[in-house]
């Protein structure tokens, strides 16, 4: 049985020639780092309606963004 392994990472980039467009034949390059990451800010709003039991009615997004540094 294959067991998926979620412990390891590479992070690599592609050297743009022409900002905002990859190269048709694009070469990673692989970025060394100590830590750090990108991480996701999720913003939420909470529906205002009362219901019987007190209980929130839905929590919906209203947006996502991504902040973070690597090392």
């Amino acid at each position: 049985m294959t067991i998926a392994s979620g412990s390891t990472r590479r992070i690599a980039y592609v050297p743009e020639t022409v900002f905002g467009t990859t190269p048709a034949t694009p070469s990673f390059k692989t970025f060394r780092a100590t830590g750090g990451g990108p991480r996701t800010n999720k913003t939420t709003g909470t529906s205002d309606e009362i219901q019987a039991d007190r209980n929130v009615r839905d929590e919906y997004q209203l947006g996502q963004d991504v902040s973070g540094a690597y090392n």
